[in-house]
């Protein structure tokens, strides 16, 4: 009998040791669909920036389509030195920075915690930015609130309402929902618990 009880407790013990290494495939599975969505909203950010860098690279080398209903006519025209490295140059290398930052998370680097905290930040608040900026100038471009619309003029309200706040809608949605997807996978890496 003390021999059978043994056997039954090795048997159970034995168990206990393998249950205890038996994955849990509903967390796995979590894992992965966060993993899934972060990457594919980090992308999307990623060709946000991408994209909207090659229009300013386009426009700093001396391109015109569409710069005169983003920046004015008299800017587009006279291209003060200033507005070329700043507004053009300067927001050309911030979006190329973006690209390769959100490449980088979605392709799972940097894998240090603090690195990654910083992104969900910086994401964040990039991402409150464009939608305050897309829906303040489409508030004030629906309501003429200042007569913005007529000063401007129906070319470039056109161009606003219809593509570029849009385009900062979908910027802005992009950077936020990649940020909450990023920070709601932090506490499932183990791995990523590095000073």
């Amino acid at each position: 009998m003390t021999e059978d009880a043994g056997i039954g407790t090795t048997a159970a013990s034995a168990a206990g040791r393998c249950s205890d290494r038996t994955p849990d495939y509903g967390a796995v599975a979590m894992r992965g669909s966060l993993r899934t969505s972060a990457t594919g909203w980090a992308l999307l950010a990623a060709a946000w920036c991408a994209s909207f860098a090659a229009l300013h690279v386009y426009w700093a080398l001396g391109g015109g389509v569409g710069l005169a209903q983003s920046a004015g006519a008299e800017l587009a025209r006279t291209r003060p030195t200033a507005f070329v490295l700043v507004g053009l140059w300067g927001v050309a290398a911030l979006l190329s920075a973006g690209s390769t930052s959100w490449c980088a998370l979605a392709l799972g680097r940097p894998r240090g915690r603090r690195l990654r905290v910083a992104a969900i930040v910086t994401g964040s608040a990039a991402g409150v930015l464009l939608l305050v900026r897309a829906l303040v100038v489409q508030g004030v471009l629906l309501l003429d609130a200042g007569g913005v619309a007529s000063s401007v003029g129906p070319d470039q309200t056109r161009w606003s309402l219809w593509l570029w706040n849009p385009w900062f809608l979908l910027g802005g949605a992009a950077f936020l929902v990649a940020a909450h997807h990023l920070a709601r996978s932090l506490p499932t890496e183990s791995h990523d618990r590095q000073p």
